[in-house]
């Protein structure tokens, strides 16, 4: 009878010992996983992008990714003319948009950084580069499109906080019509704040302080002096060769900004 109930004991004894092996082994296993998780999410280097993908501006640009089209340098340079006559008449409540800064936004698709809605953006990019109202102008007229003159009979404008030189193009327009259905009939969401306006416009820079209509008349006589100068403009040199997707390094005003391009798309050789 004693030797039975010592076997009941042992038995007892060894069943709590392989069950608490069994939780002890449970319990290192989850804190293990857990804790290299952790510090795989926390790491600058092997966290949530690899070494390769924190290099690419795609993933280290935190702001929106839009569709847009270059401003060439020359055109720049007169634009920084301009800056500087809007520059004498506001004072220092005028902060003008960096060089490296003039585009015009066809679309803004928001912020991401899936890398397949990238892929599937330029999917669809690729096949609108060679259909749409630019293309069809350059196959027409055998000359890449320009908007050169539509700057030069634009008007600067102050909307809101900032002060732009806007212009009508219908072309560009009908660009940005086609741009944005092709991306939403792919189910590639847009920013639905952002429609493509029938006047589009570059932003010359943002103001801090209200401008009164006597300084609003000589910004516009500082434009219309300005016209004579703008040699790229009367030049008609300012040919849409290539439109890109390009990307924000963060949400801060336009002039503070520094842009990404992350892909382009020929129109013109």
């Amino acid at each position: 009878m004693s030797y039975n109930l010592s076997l009941i004991t042992l038995s007892i004894r060894v069943f709590i010992l392989l069950r608490n092996c069994i939780i002890f082994t449970y319990y290192c296993f989850f804190t293990f996983y857990f804790t290299v998780e952790q510090k795989l999410e926390s790491s600058p280097i092997t966290g949530v992008y690899s070494q390769h993908q924190q290099e690419d501006p795609f993933y280290q640009y935190q702001g929106d990714l839009f569709v847009a089209i270059d401003v060439p340098e020359e055109v720049k340079a007169d634009l920084q003319i301009l800056q500087a006559r809007i520059q004498d008449i506001l004072g220092p409540s005028f902060i003008p948009t960096n060089f490296d800064n003039f585009h015009i936004t066809i679309q803004v698709i928001g912020k991401t950084t899936d890398y397949n809605l990238l892929e599937a953006i330029d999917f669809v990019l690729e096949n609108v580069k060679n259909a749409n109202a630019i293309s069809e102008y350059n196959q027409q007229h055998d000359t890449a499109f320009s908007i050169g003159l539509e700057l030069a009979s634009g008007s600067v404008k102050i909307s809101g906080k900032y002060v732009k030189l806007h212009f009508s193009s219908d072309i560009l327009s009908n660009f940005a019509k086609k741009v944005r259905s092709e991306l939403k009939m792919n189910g590639i969401r847009v920013d639905s704040r952002f429609d493509f306006p029938k006047k589009a416009h570059i932003a010359l820079g943002r103001v801090y302080k209200y401008v009164d209509s006597k300084k609003k008349r000589k910004i516009k006589r500082a434009f219309d002096n300005t016209k004579d100068m703008l040699q790229t403009f009367a030049q008609d040199q300012f040919q849409v060769k290539y439109f890109s997707i390009l990307k924000s390094n963060s949400p801060e005003p336009i002039y503070k900004r520094r842009y990404a391009r992350i892909r382009s798309y020929q129109n013109w050789p």
